[in-house]
């Protein structure tokens, strides 16, 4: 009777292992698939991926690979001279990714304002109006741009321009240094002699 109660523990054992190892096989045979956002391309979005050129690009939102633009100031998204925006208005992306104002000039192609000074082929000069360099010409006295014995108007009428510059009245002569014309009677000393001649085109007295 022992026996057969034994015989009968073990039957029932091998009967529970066969149910488990049958229960952890898979019984259809499926393979588990995986799903991608991009299944032609077995990527997700934003995932590595190589382009036709054999470069290296991100996945999009449309599947596609694309490859990443490259910037002098990627913080900027911007190059070197691009335009940009500040509080004080627009500018252009420096070397150092910085946004400089852009100055306003009167004459943007010369970066120059009017009345600032320039350079041309003749000689120095300064911007007009027209945004031309004209050249600045040279005067005995600048501040008048008048020379030496050009004549002027003073309050008591016309004058002549003197040695210091200034607008004296009196008669103009052609030979301010003489206050003679040409043509005048003059004396001229030769070896202490005194001679007297004529005022001469040159304004000597000969």
């Amino acid at each position: 009777m022992r026996r057969l109660s034994l015989n009968s523990f073990f039957a029932t054992l091998l009967v529970a292992v066969l149910v488990i190892v049958s229960c952890g096989k898979n019984t259809d045979n499926t393979d588990v698939s995986l799903v991608f956002d991009c299944p032609s391309l077995e990527l997700n979005y934003g995932d590595s991926c190589q382009t036709a050129l054999n470069g290296w690009g991100t996945v999009d939102s449309s599947c596609n690979c694309v490859v990443a633009p490259s910037f002098d100031c990627p913080s900027l998204g911007l190059n070197f001279g691009d335009s940009c925006l500040t509080i004080a208005g627009a500018g252009i992306v420096d070397q150092n990714c910085g946004c400089t104002v852009i100055p306003s000039f009167d004459c943007p192609s010369l970066a120059l304002n009017f009345g600032d000074s320039c350079l041309t082929m003749a000689g120095a000069g300064i911007v007009d109006q027209n945004c031309g360099c004209t050249v600045i010409p040279s005067f005995d006295c600048p501040s008048l741009a008048l020379n030496f014995g050009d004549p002027c108007l003073t309050a008591l009428g016309a004058g002549i321009v003197n040695q210091n510059c200034d607008c004296t009245f009196g008669p103009i002569f052609d030979c301010p240094s003489l206050s003679l014309n040409i043509g005048d009677s003059c004396t001229y000393t030769v070896n202490g002699q005194v001679f007297v001649g004529l005022v001469t085109a040159t304004c000597n007295c000969q």
